[in-house]
């Protein structure tokens, strides 16, 4: 998939609540929206990397748009939403084939690598 929007690399600083995140850019910090209210303690630690898209516009609170790193595998967060995980395992068990792939994520586009682990 080509990405079609300007596109920057950061470091996670904090996230004072689950819409925005803190990202330091080259020495200035900046105020991203994070687009996943959920599950994302074990993504967005400190110091780590993040990808953000540049999205000006004088409609928009943020312009910036969190994007997230690379994952080692897959499993659905049974603590924050035990109805998908259940649903997910029902799947596996009458025979649907439950896939996870890792991607590179480059500023102007992301290419499906490898198949990673699905742990249910």
């Amino acid at each position: 998939m080509i990405l079609y929007y300007d596109t920057h690399f950061g470091i996670f600083r904090n996230r004072p609540n689950r819409f925005i995140a803190h990202i330091d850019i080259d020495g200035k910090e900046v105020i991203s929206h994070v687009p996943n209210t959920g599950r994302l303690r074990e993504l967005l630690v400190p110091d780590a990397s993040v990808m953000l898209s540049h999205h000006p516009s004088k409609h928009r609170k943020t312009l910036f748009v969190v994007q997230f790193e690379q994952a080692a595998g897959f499993s659905p967060n049974k603590l924050m939403d035990p109805g998908f995980a259940e649903k997910v395992e029902e799947a596996k068990h009458v025979g649907v084939e439950v896939l996870s792939y890792r991607c590179v994520v480059k500023p102007d586009e992301v290419k499906i690598t490898d198949k990673i682990p699905v742990i249910l």
